[in-house]
């Protein structure tokens, strides 16, 4: 009978760091397939601008306001601005033939979805939209702070350094606003 107490104490042990590692080598391959989306959206902006057109036309490339997206994941408020807002930059990149042959070529989960219909929007490793962002950067409320019994937080403007408009990714929360897990273009 110990013995087979023992067997089941260690398949238990296996099983366990099994899990574990299952979840860690889950989380590192989407956070790789976001790193991989966004280089794909920014090959498809130097795509466009090789082909003699200049970022400024993209939708809301010289936007300076800062728009506010919040929680973009499934039946997140900000989901459905985010999507409408980055399919317009998208429709246009897609004007250039080698940008749509790559972007035809994707997988169906490469895309978001909205409402359970596949969006012309790059999905980030989690299936949160990518969005694109203005020079003027994006709008979020980074930080809590306490003030007794509710928070309040206390808004941040991400901005590329280099002022050009960028991409960005939610994070496996899908939200911008926790900012711990936001993942930005111009972060390499």
């Amino acid at each position: 009978m110990i013995e087979i107490m023992v067997a089941i104490g260690i398949i238990l042990v296996l099983m366990a760091i099994g899990v574990v590692g299952f979840r860690y080598l889950d989380k590192a391959g989407s956070a790789k397939a976001t790193h991989v989306a966004l280089s794909n959206c920014e090959a498809m902006v130097a795509e466009y601008e090789a082909a003699g057109m200049s970022i400024a036309t993209l939708p809301n490339a010289t936007n300076t306001s800062t728009p506010y997206y919040g929680d973009v994941a499934p039946g997140g408020a900000g989901r459905s601005n985010v999507i409408a807002s980055t399919q317009s930059t998208f429709k246009v990149l897609l004007r250039v033939e080698k940008n749509k042959s790559m972007f035809s070529g994707l997988p169906a989960k490469a895309m978001a979805d909205l409402n359970g219909t596949r969006q012309q929007v790059m999905a980030d490793g989690w299936g949160n939209p990518i969005v694109f962002v203005g020079r003027g950067g994006l709008s979020t409320n980074l930080g809590k702070t306490s003030t007794g019994s509710s928070y309040s937080k206390t808004g941040a403007v991400i901005t590329n350094p280099s002022g050009r408009p960028f991409w960005a990714s939610a994070g496996p929360d899908g939200n911008f606003d926790s900012g711990d897990d936001n993942i930005y273009s111009f972060e390499k």
